[in-house]
C-alpha cells in the first residue's frame, strides 16, 4: 500500500505536508512501512491448471518510457536484493515482463 500527497510548493519538507495527511500516515504507519520478507502463507496457494499439452502462452511485454522502465528495473532489483521476489525461468510471460 502507498500514499500519494500531491502539493504546490517546490520543495515540499516535511513541514509543509498537510497535517490531515501527517494524521492519516501516522494513523496507519503499520501499513505503509517497507516490507522485508515475503507475505505469509496463504490457506489457498494460487496456482494456474493447465491442461495436459498445454503450450506456454507468451505475449509481447509492454513497453514502458526510459524513466519508468529505470525506476521498475530499480525497485526489482532492490526486492530481489531483500528477498521479496526471486527469479523465474517459468516459460509462461507474465503482465509485468519488459
Amino acid at each position: 500500500m502507498f500514499a500519494i500527497c500531491l502539493q504546490s510548493s517546490p520543495s515540499p519538507t516535511s513541514q509543509s505536508v498537510n497535517p490531515e495527511i501527517k494524521h492519516l500516515l501516522a494513523k496507519f504507519e503499520d501499513l505503509f512501512q517497507e516490507p522485508t520478507q515475503l507475505p505469509p502463507t496463504r490457506e489457498v496457494d494460487y496456482h494456474i491448471i493447465l491442461h495436459e499439452g498445454t503450450m506456454p502462452i507468451n505475449v509481447r511485454p509492454y513497453r514502458y518510457a526510459y524513466f519508468q522502465k529505470a525506476e521498475i528495473e530499480k525497485q526489482v532489483h532492490d526486492m530481489l536484493k531483500l528477498g521479496l521476489i526471486k527469479s523465474s525461468t517459468s516459460p509462461f510471460s507474465f503482465l509485468f515482463c519488459w
